[in-house]
C-alpha cells in the first residue's frame, strides 16, 4: 500500500484514480483511441468559436456578406465538433446531454446557414434577419450550458480536479455572453445606435473578446488533459498486451 504520512490523498500517485472508489472511471482505462479522437475534437472545436469571434467582430463593419458567411461557415463546422465529441461512449448521466447538445447545435446551424446566404444576397431575407440572429445566439446560448455541462463531465474522468468545475462555468459564462449579444441585437446597437454607446463599445467588445478567449483555452487545455489520458491508456494496454505475451509463452 501507500503511506501519505497521515496526510489525506484525493488520488492515488500511480495511476490518480479517486482513493475513495474501489473501481474507476476514468479515461485512461477507456478505450485510448476514442478518447484521443475526443481530444482532437475538442481542440478543433476552438477554431468555429474563434471564427465565431471574428464574426462579431465584423459585425460592427459594413462587412456583413463576410459576417454572415464567416457565422454560417463556424456554425457548421461546431456543429461537426459537436457530433463527433459527443458520439459514441458519454460516461455516467451525460448521455441526454449529448443528445440534447446534438439536437441544438442543429438548430443553430440551422439558424445561422440562411443568414449566411442572406449576407450573400443569395436569397431574400423577407424581415427574418433578426430574428434568425435571435434564434442562433439563442440555441448558443443553451448549447453552451449544455457542452459545459458535457466537457465537466468529461474532466471529471482526468487527473486534474479543477477542471470539471471550470467547464460547467465556462459554459454559463458562454450563455451569459449570448444573452448580452441577443439584447445587442434585439435593441440594434450595432447599427444606428451604437454611436450612443461609443464610449463603452470598445471595453465590451474587449470583454466579450475575453470571454470568447477563456472558452477556447477551457477547451485547449481540457483537450490537452484528456490527450494524455489516451497517452497513459496506450501505455496500460500495451503494457497489458506484453503481459498476456509473456504469460503465453
Amino acid at each position: 500500500g501507500f503511506s501519505f504520512l497521515g496526510k489525506p490523498k484525493a488520488r492515488c500517485p500511480e495511476c490518480s484514480a479517486p482513493m475513495e472508489s474501489g473501481t474507476t472511471d476514468l479515461l485512461q482505462f477507456v478505450d485510448y483511441r476514442w478518447v484521443r479522437g475526443v481530444a482532437i475534437w475538442l481542440m478543433l472545436m476552438a477554431a468555429p468559436i474563434g471564427a465565431h469571434a471574428v464574426g462579431t467582430l465584423l459585425r460592427w463593419t459594413n462587412e456583413r456578406p463576410v459576417e454572415g458567411t464567416v457565422h454560417a461557415a463556424a456554425a457548421v463546422t461546431l456543429a461537426v465538433t459537436v457530433f463527433m465529441v459527443t458520439r459514441r461512449e458519454q460516461g455516467k448521466g451525460l448521455v441526454l446531454t449529448a443528445l440534447y447538445a446534438r439536437v441544438v447545435v442543429i438548430v443553430s446551424a440551422a439558424a445561422w446557414v440562411p443568414l449566411g446566404l442572406i449576407a450573400l444576397k443569395l436569397v431574400e431575407s423577407h424581415g427574418m434577419t433578426k430574428t434568425l440572429v435571435l434564434l442562433a445566439l439563442a440555441s448558443q446560448g443553451v448549447l453552451s450550458v449544455l457542452l459545459g455541462s458535457y466537457c465537466s463531465g468529461l474532466a471529471a474522468r482526468v487527473p486534474d480536479d479543477t477542471l470539471s468545475s471550470h467547464s460547467a462555468y465556462t459554459g454559463w459564462l458562454m450563455a451569459a455572453v449570448c444573452g448580452l449579444l441577443m439584447v445587442i441585437q434585439f435593441l440594434d446597437l450595432t447599427t444606428v445606435y451604437h454611436l450612443m454607446f461609443f464610449m463603452c463599445s470598445f471595453p465590451m467588445i474587449a470583454g466579450l473578446l475575453v470571454c470568447l478567449l477563456w472558452a477556447i483555452i477551457t477547451l485547449l487545455r481540457l483537450g490537452l488533459n484528456i490527450l494524455t489520458s489516451a497517452r497513459a491508456g496506450e501505455a496500460i494496454t500495451m503494457l497489458r498486451r506484453q503481459r498476456m505475451a509473456a504469460n503465453q509463452s
